[in-house]
């Protein structure tokens, strides 16, 4: 137990792990009397952190939690009314002599419940995570997911920021949604990828397998029902909403590993052939584009590899390509690929690369 007590302390100081978080969510889930123990140790840490310095605390509650948890293992029959009001007995009587008696009806069970928990990932990262229904979520560079203590028990909401694939768990009772600053998925089971970075112009939803509505925040007649191998397009600042078909499983490749590259092509140019795989259970550097502006490109860029990358051309920088990279690639190999194409060419200079027309370095030379 002096492992629990001390994941539960450092989840109150926000210095949890995410892969301590979910042991945490575990031992929290398991049953009654975990929730029971969570929800007084919770108590007695608001109610020190007021009265005492928190080497003092330490020293004298964790053994009396432990005395606690000894005599309760000691009495475990089959969980009923009558061992529970027993339990609560022995926890109120240690913590009466604390003095925080009290506080037990301030703090409530709702402790975790209310509690946000988050996962980030850097740039140049990626990340699968298991949330604590079972669902399983990739996350690419520079996203961020949250969800509440209660989730799994008493609703399956999660926010993000950034792209995530979410293989979701079948619970009919409890529908799995997604929300992203004005847009929001309701599913019941699927699989599909959600790519919504703040800072790009358009968000987009891609299902894989199963059925989701896309629902607008703002506007329900704007509400649309996507079947597999079809995408949502979201104008985040217009939030004017398309729907396209799709292979989706080409919007899934960062997640997967391929032998060979596609060349980055000018959309005008045919299309190579579309992959037809699906995510596997690590996280790769695989980046898929489909008539993208190269200024959307190049912000994929610096997220999977965390440079900083300037084009100044405005032409250039709306000039639409497709294309894809394996994960065996470095940027120095995709910037080749790039520029060999499309009669491009770029610097380096430490994180920093400029891409430019072959003619815009004539004229700066002439």
């Amino acid at each position: 137990m002096d492992n629990i007590f001390k994941l539960i302390k450092k989840q109150f100081n926000g210095a949890l792990t995410p892969n301590e978080e979910q042991e945490l969510q575990a031992w929290y889930n398991n049953n009654a009397n975990n929730q029971r123990t969570y929800t007084c140790y919770y108590a007695t840490l608001k109610l020190f952190r007021i009265k005492q310095k928190e080497k003092h605390f330490t020293a004298r509650v964790i053994p009396a939690y432990n005395r606690i948890y000894k005599i309760t293992r000691q009495k475990e029959y089959t969980i009923n009314r009558k061992h529970s009001i027993a339990w609560i007995g022995y926890v109120a009587i240690v913590l009466l002599a604390f003095g925080v008696g009290y506080l037990l009806k301030s703090t409530g069970e709702n402790s975790w419940d209310n509690s946000m928990q988050s996962i980030e990932i850097a740039y140049g990262s990626k990340s699968l995570v298991t949330l604590p229904d079972g669902t399983q979520v990739w996350l690419n560079s520079g996203s961020k997911l949250e969800y509440p203590g209660s989730f799994g028990r008493s609703n399956r909401n999660v926010t993000l920021k950034g792209e995530a694939y979410f293989e979701v768990s079948k619970n009919k009772e409890l529908p799995f949604r997604v929300s992203s600053g004005k847009i929001a998925i309701h599913v019941l089971g699927t699989k599909f990828n959600m790519k919504a970075y703040p800072e790009d112009e358009k968000a987009k939803i891609t299902l894989v397998e199963g059925s989701l509505a896309v629902e607008n925040n703002k506007n329900s007649k704007a509400n649309i029902l996507l079947k597999p191998n079809q995408q949502a397009v979201i104008n985040q600042k217009s939030e004017r909403m398309q729907v396209r078909n799709v292979i989706a499983s080409n919007y899934v490749m960062w997640t997967t590993s391929h032998s060979k590259s596609a060349a980055l092509s000018p959309t005008d140019n045919a299309k190579a052939p579309a992959a037809t795989c699906l995510p596997k259970a690590a996280a790769r550097n695989i980046l898929f584009f489909d008539e993208e502006p190269l200024s959307q490109i190049v912000k994929d860029l610096e997220r999977a590899f965390n440079v900083h990358i300037v084009i100044e051309d405005k032409t250039l920088r709306e000039k639409h390509f497709y294309g894809d990279f394996c994960n065996e690639e470095t940027i120095t190999d995709i910037l080749k690929i790039i520029a060999e194409k499309n009669s491009l060419y770029y610097t380096i200079k430490g994180d920093t690369i400029q891409i430019m027309k072959k003619n815009e370095i004539r004229n700066r030379v002439n």
